[in-house]
């Protein structure tokens, strides 16, 4: 099978629930083409005169959104602060931000795109705005769980899964992975808070000297002229490890949520062309990052969250030409949290009913 085959299997497998239920949840690995099928979809009720509205809750994934339906010849309307609507147009792509603060449109569809963000009030009222059957939901996403790991059967109807990442290694439409634990960081002390570590313990434990030193030598060792995505602890750390990976010699740059849009598309264009070599980020870079030849991701945020680990390591897993493998260099001892990637997961509406193969 062909990976457009499968796209198009995934296609028929969401209709076929749509014709029993409402609201469908499709999980496809990171690089396996979730946002071809859902625009696909999206594609197929407006040549029904039906409107669709898709959902996104960083700047980044709507660009990315309205980028790839223009490469479809379809203009959308953007409801987002800063940007003149135009409501008239049958697809529209919101920030959920801004349209809870606004008029909902019509719509037919409402795709959800990383829809395991889809807990806050804003995301949860949609079913009471949008009450007519009629109305169908999508939510996509790699991880169908919440940050604390249980499901969605309390909003969507019925899960499509695809088949495991390993499959999808196996056949060549994700990269081989190359895993290796360079660092193991005591975290007896840490406190749990919100269900994961809390952050201003985590910090001082992460800039260890030991451990910031083995940041630099396993990239020196392993990664040294490769593209090097680094999930940092927090807004200081990350900019901790830039500072030392600069004292070495080598280009890097820190990016956070504070930077405004147009700073941080500046930054990630100076990535992908290579002037930057090692990009450090705080939850920017582990969703809606579309860059093929990123070969490493270096884990140096510790986190009790599933769905945090398996989409940074989704980051360095899109095939390219010149890509051997991908290289994950775990800082944080994330494998002993959550398993190495290739881990058979059993997705379930209920989180995640077993693991196999660990």
């Amino acid at each position: 099978m062909v990976l457009r085959d499968y796209q198009l299997k995934s296609i028929r497998e969401i209709e076929d629930a749509w014709c029993e239920c409402r609201s469908v949840f499709l999980q496809m690995p990171t690089g396996t083409g979730k946002t071809i099928v859902f625009l696909d979809i999206a594609k197929k009720f407006i040549e029904q005169q039906k409107p669709v509205l898709i959902i996104a809750h960083k700047e980044e994934i709507i660009q990315q959104i309205v980028e790839r339906l223009r490469k479809y010849e379809v203009e959308p309307g953007i409801i987002k602060a800063g940007y003149f609507e135009h409501r008239e147009r049958p697809i529209q792509v919101a920030s959920i931000q801004t349209l809870s603060r606004r008029d909902h449109p019509p719509a037919d569809l409402i795709i959800i795109d990383e829809a395991h963000h889809a807990v806050a009030n804003t995301y949860r009222n949609l079913w009471d705005i949008y009450p007519d059957e009629a109305t169908k939901i999508l939510g996509v996403s790699a991880t169908p769980i919440r940050l604390n790991g249980e499901g969605f059967d309390d909003l969507f109807d019925n899960l499509v899964v695809s088949p495991s990442l390993k499959w999808f290694i196996q056949n060549n439409y994700l990269a081989r992975i190359k895993y290796m634990s360079t660092s193991m960081p005591d975290l007896h002390s840490v406190s749990i808070r919100g269900g994961d570590y809390a952050e201003e313990e985590l910090v001082p434990v992460m800039e260890n000297e030991i451990i910031m030193a083995d940041l630099i030598d396993s990239y020196k060792k392993h990664a040294i002229r490769k593209k090097t995505i680094v999930f940092a602890t927090s807004i200081d750390h990350s900019r901790r490890i830039v500072e030392r990976y600069k004292s070495e010699g080598f280009n890097a740059e820190h990016i956070d949520g504070t930077y405004d849009y147009y700073r941080r598309k500046d930054i990630i264009s100076r990535f992908k062309s290579g002037e930057i070599a090692i990009l450090s980020n705080v939850r920017i870079i582990d969703e809606g990052f579309d860059l093929p030849d990123c070969d490493v991701v270096q884990l140096a945020r510790p986190t009790k969250s599933l769905v945090l680990y398996l989409q940074q390591i989704g980051r360095c897993m899109r095939p390219s030409p010149n890509k051997e493998f991908g290289l994950i260099l775990d800082n944080a001892g994330l494998w002993r949290e959550h398993g190495l990637p290739s881990v058979e997961r059993k997705w379930t509406l209920r989180g995640i009913e077993r693991k196999l193969n660990r």
